[in-house]
């Protein structure tokens, strides 16, 4: 699975990068490594974002449970956009 280019200051690592801020140019070129919560996330990430772009037909064949949590996330942003 090719993963999208992650941040050099994502929020997976602020806890460190936000106590020493030289850690992010020390850890360049370190290989990053993934978990199955990792994977997980980004694919409700994406999930989240289709469900945005195409409508409530993107949630075909994702886990019920995933749809349940995402669709917080989509409420939510509903919600901002309708002015809410």
């Amino acid at each position: 699975m090719n993963l999208p280019a992650h941040s050099k200051i994502g929020a997976s690592s602020m806890k460190r990068w936000a106590a020493c801020p030289g850690s992010v140019k020390l850890s360049e070129g370190i290989e990053s490594r993934s978990s199955v919560f990792a994977e997980e996330g980004t694919k409700a990430h994406e999930l989240g974002e289709k469900w945005l772009k195409e409508g409530e037909t993107a949630i075909a064949g994702y886990p019920v449970d995933m749809v349940e949590h995402v669709s917080v996330y989509v409420d939510a942003v509903m919600e901002r956009v309708n002015g809410k």
